[in-house]
């Protein structure tokens, strides 16, 4: 696999992703303040390509791996966002107030931008521990 032998590719990988998730909480928050829905959550599938290449085990066929990893991902969705929907239909009247909406929307921003963050400080802390190595 490319990634797994290349420092170089896996850093602007790493890079790529962060600066994804920061851009993505960043225009939640953005859409947040211009009206007072919540904006529309990520693209799930988004993930694939930055989060589950570190399940993969390079000594094995990719392919096989790759469509397991994801039909687990797409379980796991269909699980999440089934309870997710239960949840909200039980406190539906709370959360149609558009004073919750929009603290919902700012709320929602910042866990991608947290996130991000982390995952470039987590890079740079890898990357001083390689080259002091």
């Amino acid at each position: 696999m490319i990634l797994a032998r290349s420092a170089a590719a896996d850093h602007a990988r790493r890079l790529a992703g962060a600066g994804y998730l920061i851009n993505v909480g960043a225009r939640t928050i953005w859409d947040a303040r211009r009206k007072s829905t919540a904006a529309a959550p990520a693209k799930g599938r988004a993930v694939r390509p930055t989060f589950l290449p570190q399940f993969v085990d390079a000594s094995r066929p990719l392919l096989p791996q790759s469509l397991l990893l994801a039909r687990i991902h797409d379980a796991m969705g269909i699980l999440w966002l089934s309870t997710y929907v239960q949840f909200l239909s039980m406190f539906k009247r709370v959360f149609e107030r558009p004073a919750v909406k929009h603290w919902m929307g700012r709320a929602t921003g910042v866990v991608p931008i947290a996130s991000g963050s982390e995952l470039r400080r987590l890079d740079d802390e890898h990357r001083a521990r390689a080259v002091g190595r």
